[in-house]
């Protein structure tokens, strides 16, 4: 089971990542395709309510199915000293690979934490693509496919620097449901190379147990 403040960190350090990867190839991060995630049922009754204006902004969960979709993807393990940099390579290889290959992004970039704890954390960062490869552009770059399956969907507006609070909401709402966290991936709308930090936007998807 992840735990809940480490991926938050994680997306913090993030931060120039991202912008990196854009920079390193030159171009912005492509636009979402439209979301790969629709709703399936209304949020639960006695979900917690919106915060007041100029708190950390977490939107109500709603309980969505993710489609797979084509991806470029590496795998990883890092200490938490460390994720900005292996974050960061691992996107540059990504955007790297998608320009020598020719292939097109179609999609904000995507954390999977694999695997947390106290000292180091596993992932896995994608990218997706519109067409996959039939082979894969490198050894370390790899075809695959983003997840799917049932999620809980959460959506920040704000700062990286917030998520730590957003993923203690996060816990305080399983916990009120008698869930508990067993995957988490974040997806990043916005491009912080061009975007306010109060105007980012991270999908957070919780599969529980």
């Amino acid at each position: 089971m992840p735990s809940s403040t480490k991926p938050a960190l994680a997306a913090a350090l993030l931060t120039l990542a991202l912008a990196g990867s854009a920079v390193a190839q030159d171009q912005k991060p492509a636009e979402a395709p439209p979301p790969a995630a629709q709703p399936a049922a209304p949020a639960q009754p006695g979900a917690p309510a919106q915060p007041d204006a100029g708190d950390v902004t977490v939107a109500v969960p709603v309980d969505v199915t993710l489609t797979a979709r084509p991806v470029l993807y590496v795998t990883g393990k890092s200490n938490w000293d460390d994720a900005e940099e292996s974050l960061g390579q691992s996107l540059n290889a990504i955007f790297s690979a998608i320009g020598k290959a020719n292939l097109k992004a179609a999609g904000p970039a995507m954390i999977e934490y694999l695997d947390s704890g106290d000292d180091d954390f596993q992932f896995k960062a994608m990218v997706p693509i519109e067409k996959a490869p039939k082979t894969a552009p490198s050894k370390d770059v790899k075809v695959g496919e983003s997840p799917a399956g049932p999620a809980l969907k959460f959506v920040h507006q704000g700062s990286f620097e917030d998520l730590e609070e957003v993923y203690n909401r996060i816990d305080d709402y399983l916990v009120s449901k008698s869930l508990s966290m067993k995957k988490v991936y974040e997806e990043y709308e916005t491009d912080p190379v061009t975007t306010a930090p109060d105007k980012m936007v991270t999908n957070i998807y919780v599969v529980t147990e």
